[in-house]
């Protein structure tokens, strides 16, 4: 799940993970754009939130593709949910431990970091207490919105990078700084941001969020759900797209940002939590 598209490249990454597997588990995708950006919602108000959609759709497994969402998460060190019944994988604990990493490959000269994230990702203090004084976070709100529109590139765009990733008066850039991206939105920025800055290195955890459920389907053997006489979700569902916002922008939103072309008859509306809105 996500708010928006941002979550598009993990639900297909992660699928594709699986058909190679052969698993006997059937993922679909979530998006809340009819909902209040994830980002601008209190910790309680993104909490319950989360709680309903899973309550809804009672997943055995839910990836929280979306740092602002999954953030909550990490901090209450929550794993469950549905009094036990559904895992939770968050956006926001990957992009923490790859950070991490990074900067203990080698401590003399690994790359400070720049983060852009959501408000409640950066207003949550995760990854600054996470990584400590080589972070700095800015809230980059947004850049999402641009990205929803189906805006990567022009001036609209530019203004608001550079509002962003230009030095302030007085501030000089160190010569190898890494840029976080910690919104799932702002990847499809990435060619403009390579493009208007290339002395900045990207970093997107997406990847290693997908390589995490991975790992832990293998552990189970692939076939968890099957073991139990039923797939992880409703086979129904699998490859299906679930939306409380407007099915057209969500397949014109995914082909602009992604290149990912989405056959009208696997988007579908979800009433029942737009109607909760």
């Amino acid at each position: 799940m996500d708010w928006g598209i941002g979550g598009l490249p993990c639900f297909l990454h992660l699928g594709e993970a699986l058909k190679s597997r052969s698993c006997a588990v059937s993922c679909f995708y979530f998006s809340d754009a009819g909902y209040r950006p994830y980002g601008l919602l209190s910790a309680e108000e993104m909490r319950c939130r989360v709680v309903e959609v899973v309550d809804y759709f009672t997943p055995d497994v839910l990836v929280i593709a979306c740092n602002a969402a999954s953030v909550r998460f990490a901090i209450d060190g929550l794993s469950l949910l549905r009094q036990g019944k559904t895992l939770v994988f968050g956006m926001a604990k990957a992009a923490g431990r790859g950070l991490r990493m990074l900067l203990n490959a080698d401590s003399a000269e690994s790359p400070s970091i720049l983060l852009l994230g959501g408000r409640a990702t950066v207003e949550s203090g995760y990854f600054q207490n996470l990584l400590g004084e080589r972070v700095q976070a800015r809230v980059a709100q947004p850049l999402s919105a641009l990205v929803e529109r189906g805006l990567l590139d022009g001036p609209e765009v530019e203004v608001t990078l550079h509002k962003l990733l230009a030095p302030s008066h007085g501030e000089n850039y160190p010569t190898e700084r890494l840029l976080a991206l910690c919104c799932t939105h702002y990847p499809a920025l990435s060619p403009l941001i390579r493009q208007l800055y290339p002395e900045l290195r990207l970093f997107d955890p997406m990847l290693g969020l997908v390589e995490e459920v991975v790992r832990w389907l293998d552990v189970q053997g692939g076939l968890v759900g099957a073991s139990r006489g039923r797939a992880l979700v409703s086979s129904s569902k699998n490859g299906q797209l679930f939306t409380t916002g407007s099915r057209g922008n969500l397949c014109m939103s995914a082909k602009v940002a992604f290149g990912y072309v989405v056959p009208s008859d696997q988007v579908h509306d979800c009433l029942p939590l737009r109607s909760t809105i």
